[in-house]
């Protein structure tokens, strides 16, 4: 942001304006020197409402603002996150949990040390959560060419930011662990873990 201040004298006597005096109120930044080694996927599954962002490019300075994803879910309930990268590399994982707009050492949720090119984690939203939501941030990189923090720059690597969003828990939870036998062309059965009896299901070609 920008500021500008005038002083009024009375009488209708003001100053001239003195400014901008500029000042910075988000996240830490961050940047890669050499783009081109990217975070090619992230998803997300377990959660009441889940994140699919696959084939997401490479942003053009090395960060890409992805908070319009939200992944929803409710306190004490567990996630299963998944981050894919373009070529092996380490991925870091924080969650910005007490909402200070700064990524503490105890808010990192995955370190992903071995170079390869899926991580995987389950994560649990912590006892005493309040409602709201809440930034992630994954970065990726080569651990031999920079160290993976969560700000500033970065040699190889890229950096994504996501929402998690803490719900009231649902009074009907939904199903969960779906799947589907496939029988022939036309016939699979399918199936799901849930509590109770009475199910509704609509189904139709992806994306209906």
């Amino acid at each position: 942001y920008h500021y500008f201040v005038r002083r009024d004298c009375g009488g209708g006597d003001v100053s001239p304006w003195t400014g901008p005096y500029t000042f910075y109120t988000n996240y830490c930044e961050v940047s890669t020197q050499w783009t081109g080694d990217n975070i090619s996927g992230f998803e997300t599954s377990g959660a009441i409402i889940n994140i699919s962002n696959s084939n997401n490019g490479s942003a053009p300075t090395g960060y890409a603002d992805f908070t319009s994803f939200a992944v929803q879910h409710f306190e004490t309930g567990e996630v299963d996150f998944t981050v894919t990268t373009q070529w092996s590399m380490n991925v870091n994982m924080w969650i910005d949990w007490n909402n200070n707009m700064v990524f503490d050492a105890g808010e990192l949720v995955y370190e992903g040390l071995a170079q390869q090119t899926t991580h995987t984690v389950t994560i649990t939203v912590p006892t005493g959560t309040p409602v709201g939501d809440y930034r992630i941030r994954i970065r990726a990189g080569y651990l031999w060419n920079s160290n993976i923090v969560p700000c500033g720059m970065s040699n190889y690597g890229e950096t994504e930011d996501y929402t998690f969003t803490v719900i009231t828990p649902p009074t009907c939870m939904p199903p969960t662990q779906l799947g589907a036998n496939i029988n022939t062309l036309t016939e699979a059965e399918l199936y799901w873990t849930s509590d109770g009896t009475l199910f509704e299901v609509e189904y139709g070609a992806q994306g209906f």
